[in-house]
């Protein structure tokens, strides 16, 4: 078609803007748009040549009312560092991507020598010097570039960047929308996403890591498997740690179809959540039926503990041994290093038997939840406990007199109350419990025969070896 004065008018302006006189205005910076270098390697090796490739990134909060009408960019790089190859920028698939038009109506590339601020690239475009052209949102690849390694170094936003020093008059970094200049966002995609580790909780890593929002996205990859799906402008991370793997996770940020990487954040092997004071203590139960387990224990959890839970049975080598309490409430709760103690009664096991006595320890939340926030075991070994008793008193009673010698009576002649010490019913400490044991505490009771032996008057075990043993009996 025939283009008239009005038409060029637009077209005309924009280019004296970037090729005459561009540098002395301000732009309105927008951060619906960002040019991206891409390099090919993370480092720069002597004598080795590197590829940078340029991304347009227009993101879905651009708005659709106002079209993208053309752009012009400057490529500046080290000196020192890199030396771009002659002739070697090429355009990449943009052109392909303008819509409805097939080509720009304006498209000028140039290549600037120079030292440091005035050597690199520029490229400037119009889409369409009568409107209704444009790209659309997506990422479209705007050049590659190849240059020359001078030295070893690292690539990095410092070697190379975009600019608007290049050209005399400067060309400016600026994207066209509705006829006026605005600033885009630059950023370098380095070869891998700069990322911070920390560790808020013995079982927590939190991943933290920088971004101007230009990524599409993140994902959280740990020990090879994705664990979250992230958008492009989170920044942050917390991975719960499995306790018995030292696992490692880093962020993989997709921007333009290209996935960059971070270092791994790993685990780390946890410390202990308690100490152990001194050693455990298991005697027989003061009223003669078990045993009774205390240990005491430092709080290294780093929350408060609000109450410990251990089950109410556990297996044993001849069968099961009942536990309790189960739950024991602390009151105030344990702070960090606040030293605690767990005290519980423990039946149905036997001397020798080896047991393992799990417990956890638990904080409140604010919102009342209980969660586990330690968890730890007492191996101990149920030693030989001889039941203490008062010999010749038959009923238990506490007591000395003559109805000791009815219940024993009654125990061995008409089928009476079962004698739960066999101990204390031997009288007189013969190993057989029988007629003679009634007639000695009769003979001591009312003939001034000889007290039964010890232990009596008090309680105390049993110094003589025989095959009767005690169940129980009620010694203070």
């Amino acid at each position: 078609m025939k283009l008239t004065a009005t038409n060029l008018l637009l077209p005309l302006l924009l280019l004296l803007s970037w090729l005459v006189g561009g540098a002395a205005q301000a732009q309105t910076p927008t951060s619906d748009y960002a040019f991206l270098l891409v390099p090919s390697v993370a480092n720069c090796t002597a004598g080795n040549e590197v590829t940078i490739d340029l991304y347009l990134q227009i993101l879905p909060s651009a708005a659709a009312s106002i079209p993208l009408q053309g752009f012009s960019v400057g490529v500046c790089h080290d000196t020192d560092i890199l030396a771009l190859i002659p002739s070697s920028v090429v355009m990449g698939n943009w052109i392909s991507s303008l819509q409805p038009c097939t080509a720009p109506d304006f498209l000028q590339v140039r290549e600037w020598s120079g030292t440091t601020g005035s050597a690199g690239y520029t490229i400037a475009t119009v889409f369409s010097f009568t409107g209704g052209c444009t790209l659309l949102v997506g990422c479209h690849h705007i050049a590659t570039a190849e240059y020359s390694c001078a030295i070893d170094a690292p690539l990095d936003s410092s070697v190379i960047s975009t600019c608007n020093t290049l050209g005399s008059p400067n060309v400016n970094t600026v994207v066209i929308l509705g006829g006026d200049e605005y600033t885009p966002q630059s950023e370098f995609i380095s070869g891998e996403i700069p990322v911070e580790c920390t560790y808020p909780a013995p079982d927590q890593m939190q991943l933290d890591w920088t971004t101007s929002g230009v990524f599409d996205s993140f994902e959280i990859v740990c020990d090879g498997v994705v664990v979250a799906s992230l958008p492009g402008t989170d920044t942050s991370y917390i991975h719960f740690c499995d306790p018995d793997s030292t696992g490692c996770c880093t962020v993989v940020g997709t921007v333009c179809g290209i996935t960059v990487e971070s270092e791994p954040c790993c685990c780390q092997p946890a410390g202990p959540c308690l100490e152990f004071e001194g050693d455990y203590r298991i005697i027989c139960a003061p009223n003669g039926a078990g045993y009774e387990l205390s240990f005491e224990f430092i709080n290294l959890s780093g929350l408060t503990v609000h109450k410990a839970v251990i089950p109410g049975e556990i297996p044993t080598s001849s069968g099961t041994a009942t536990i309790g309490p189960n739950v024991m409430i602390f009151d105030p709760e344990l702070q960090q290093g606040d030293l605690g103690s767990i005290v519980v009664s423990i039946d149905g096991t036997v001397a020798g038997e080896v047991l393992t006595v799990p417990f956890a320890l638990m904080h409140k939340n604010d919102d009342g939840s209980v969660v586990e926030c330690c968890s730890d075991e007492v191996v101990i070994e149920i030693p030989p406990c001889e039941q203490e008793f008062i010999r010749c008193d038959t009923n238990r009673s506490g007591t000395c007199d003559i109805a000791d010698a009815i219940f024993l009576l009654q125990y061995l002649f008409l089928n009476g109350a079962p004698c739960s010490c066999l101990d204390a019913c031997d009288c007189n400490d013969d190993g057989v419990i029988d007629l003679g044991d009634a007639v000695f505490k009769l003979g001591f009771l009312f003939v001034s025969g000889s007290p039964p032996p010890f232990p009596f008057p008090g309680c105390g075990p049993d110094p003589t070896p025989d095959p009767l043993n005690c169940l129980s009996f009620p010694c203070p």
